[in-house]
């Protein structure tokens, strides 16, 4: 397979990948580095990340033509991507004709192992929980959630995400 990728930076080198780093000084953009691989005949493409308008209307273009491109794109939640697409000009037939899938993460603080203690969620509190949630935990686990909470203290005021 001929994996291509246009990344800013380039985070860790693959062996059988041709990676290429953005450099904007050097006239090298994600939109330009992908027009650039296009002539390259690729099998998969990598787009580090879609920032803007050209390099969204690249990347929905070479979806169009068959090829498998991954990418990143900044929003607060899944559904969010679509309308992050629209607002950078992609049309929504587009989206839907070339869209296969979102990933979509948060970052979770951990919790300072200092100062957290034991917590017995109430009844109010379980209930609020999503019915497929609570259905698909058994009743005798259920009755014995632990959250962990932490009411703060100096270490994990310094704590990072993970």
């Amino acid at each position: 397979r001929n994996i291509l990728t246009i990344e800013d930076p380039i985070e860790y080198r693959f062996m059988d990948i041709n990676q290429t780093q953005v450099n904007p000084k050097a006239g090298i953009t994600f939109a330009g580095g992908l027009r650039a691989i296009m002539r390259h005949d690729p099998d998969v493409i990598l787009v580090g990340e879609i920032r803007d308008k050209d390099t969204a209307t690249m990347a929905v273009q070479a979806a169009l033509t068959g090829h498998l491109v991954l990418s990143s794109i900044h929003a607060n939640d899944a559904v969010g991507v679509l309308f992050r697409l629209v607002d950078l000009g992609i049309e929504p037939y587009l989206i839907s004709s070339t869209l296969v899938g979102i990933v979509a993460q948060r970052m979770v603080r951990r919790i300072c192992p200092h100062c957290r203690a034991p917590y017995q969620s109430s009844v109010e509190e379980q209930i609020a929980y999503d019915k497929e949630i609570r259905m698909a935990t058994s009743s005798v686990l259920w009755r014995r959630s632990l959250r962990i909470f932490s009411d703060s203290c100096d270490t994990s005021a310094r704590s990072t995400l993970s």
